[in-house]
């Protein structure tokens, strides 16, 4: 019923030079060192070692039960990088091929 009063907020000079940061083009300066660095994707079937939602990608074996293979003691297919796991492709291969079921 009544009007919804027009409030004008006061635009500092940094919120409008962000703006236009957002919007302009960006360096191509900036692009040509980037481009020298990028490193193309490989492929999963020749890459050597896997992350766990590659190896189940791959494999279609779902996530959790990678990890708590990759757990077992005598486990020959993994390879911990810190807290990270990552799995031996071939190796992987090789011990799917004397499962019956996992």
């Amino acid at each position: 019923m009544y009007p919804t009063p027009r409030i004008n907020f006061p635009t500092s000079p940094a919120a409008v030079n962000f703006t236009a940061d957002i919007h302009r083009a960006p360096d191509s300066s900036l692009e040509a060192d980037t481009a020298a660095k990028r490193v193309p994707p490989v492929p999963l079937n020749e890459k050597w070692l896997l992350t766990i939602p590659e190896s189940a990608a791959y494999f279609g074996i779902g996530q959790n039960r990678i990890s708590e293979l990759a757990l077992q003691d005598g486990c020959k297919f993994v390879v911990f990088v810190g807290a990270k796991k990552l799995i031996k492709r071939k190796k992987f291969e090789e011990f799917l091929d004397e499962q019956y079921a996992i």
